[in-house]
C-alpha cells in the first residue's frame, strides 16, 4: 500500500513538473510573437534576467486576480490615429473636390464636331455617348468633350462626351447614359458587346413614373444618389475640415422650438413623411 502511494505521489509531481515546463515554453515560444499586455497592478523586477520560476508565480498570481490579462498580436493591433475634441471619423476632400466650386456651365453646350479640335484617336479617346436627355438638358450636369475629365483632375482623362448619336458609329461607343425619366425611352438598334450601358438616375424608385421591368438585364452599370451604385452621385456630401473649427461652448438648441429642420424638394410624398412636421 506504501509502495502504490509513493509510486502515485511520483507520478503526480512528475505531471506537474511537465505541466511546469510545458507551459513556461509556450511562454518563451510566445513572447517573440505576441505582446503580452499585463495589468499595471502586476510588474515584474527590474532585473533583466526572470527566471521561469518568477514567470509563472506571476502569471498565477494574475489568473486569480480579478483584472483580466489579454494577448495581442502585434499584427492585428490597429493604431487609431490621432483625434481631437470633437474631431470626426469623415474622409477628407480631396484636392480635386476642393477646387470644384461651380457648375461647368461653359461646357454644357456641345461644340459640332467639326469645331471641337478633338482627335479622338490621338490620344485613344474612350467615348461616352449621352443617348437621351436628363431634365431637359443633354449634358447630365458634366459637360461635353474631354475638357470636363480635365478640369476635374480625374485620375482617367482619356475620355469624351458626345450627345451626336451619329458622331460615331454605334459600335465604336465605350459606354451609353441612359436616362429612365426621359420622354425618350428608345435605345440603339444594335449593341456592342464591348459597350456598357449605364443606367442614370437622380429620382427616388417611388417617383419612375414607368415600368422598370422591361429593362431587365439591359444595363450594365448604375450612376444613382445611391452609395451601393457603380458610380455614386449623391446630392451632397460632408467632409471633414483640414483644420478644425476651435470648439465653442454654445447650446444650439437653446429658444428652439422644434426639434428639427427639413430640407425637401418633394411636399406631397406617397410615404407621408410630410405629416411629421406637423
Amino acid at each position: 500500500m506504501l509502495r502504490d502511494c509513493n509510486k502515485t505521489k511520483r507520478l503526480f509531481l512528475s505531471v506537474l513538473m511537465i505541466s511546469f515546463v510545458t507551459l513556461g515554453t509556450y511562454i518563451l515560444y510566445t513572447s517573440s510573437r505576441l505582446t503580452w499586455v499585463v495589468p499595471s497592478t502586476v510588474s515584474f523586477r527590474s532585473s533583466t534576467r526572470v527566471t521561469l520560476a518568477d514567470t509563472i508565480f506571476k502569471l498565477l498570481k494574475v489568473a486569480d486576480s480579478p483584472v483580466k490579462m489579454s494577448v495581442v498580436s502585434k499584427s492585428l493591433r490597429a493604431v487609431p490615429p490621432p483625434t481631437l475634441p470633437g474631431d470626426s471619423n469623415l474622409s477628407y476632400a480631396d484636392d480635386r473636390s476642393l477646387k470644384i466650386t461651380k457648375r461647368p456651365v461653359d461646357l454644357y453646350r456641345e461644340i459640332p464636331a467639326d469645331k471641337d479640335n478633338i482627335d479622338p484617336n490621338n490620344p485613344p479617346l474612350k467615348k461616352i455617348l449621352f443617348w437621351n436627355d436628363a431634365y431637359s438638358g443633354m449634358h447630365y450636369g458634366f459637360g461635353f468633350g474631354r475638357e470636363p475629365f480635365l478640369r476635374a483632375g480625374c485620375r482617367v482623362n482619356t475620355c469624351m462626351t458626345t450627345s451626336n448619336r451619329s458622331r460615331f458609329p454605334i459600335k465604336e461607343i465605350d459606354a451609353l447614359m441612359w436616362h429612365f425619366r426621359s420622354n425618350d425611352r428608345s435605345l440603339p438598334n444594335t449593341r456592342s458587346p464591348h459597350t456598357r450601358y449605364v443606367f442614370w438616375m437622380m429620382e427616388s424608385a417611388s417617383y419612375l413614373y414607368g415600368n422598370l421591368q422591361i429593362y431587365k438585364n439591359v444595363f450594365n452599370w448604375t450612376f444613382t444618389y445611391r452609395l451601393d451604385s457603380d458610380f455614386p452621385n449623391p446630392y451632397g456630401q460632408v467632409f471633414r475640415r483640414q483644420k478644425p473649427l476651435p470648439v465653442q461652448q454654445r447650446n444650439y438648441a437653446a429658444n428652439k422650438t422644434k426639434l428639427v429642420a427639413w430640407f425637401v424638394s418633394n411636399c406631397m410624398t406617397q410615404s407621408g413623411r410630410e405629416t411629421l412636421e406637423a
